[in-house]
């Protein structure tokens, strides 16, 4: 469900933020936006409490996972000639 809520979290923060105004005007307002921000990504209050819930936390095994693969990609990238053309292709990065 997270991933649902990927391209209107920035508006999701936004809303989020303006519900601790000390306005009563602005928190209705922003509590009001929320749900119409939910409700055009075809979502509701529910799967906006599900995704923070169940959010996926970036653990240690995550970046070392981003790490092989930007290896990987540099490796490529230079086997291609993609990259700096005088490089020893024999050796690992440092």
């Amino acid at each position: 469900m997270a991933d649902a809520l990927a391209p209107i979290a920035d508006k999701l923060k936004r809303c989020l933020r303006l519900l601790a105004s000390d306005r009563d005007g602005e928190v209705v307002a922003a509590a009001r936006a929320l749900n119409r921000t939910l409700q055009r990504a075809g979502l509701d209050i529910h799967a906006l409490a599900d995704g923070i819930a169940n959010g996926k936390r970036f653990t240690e095994a995550d970046a070392v996972e981003i790490y092989r693969r930007g290896v990987e990609d540099g490796k490529r990238e230079a086997e291609n000639g993609q990259m700096f053309r005088n490089i020893n292709l024999d050796d690992e990065p440092s």
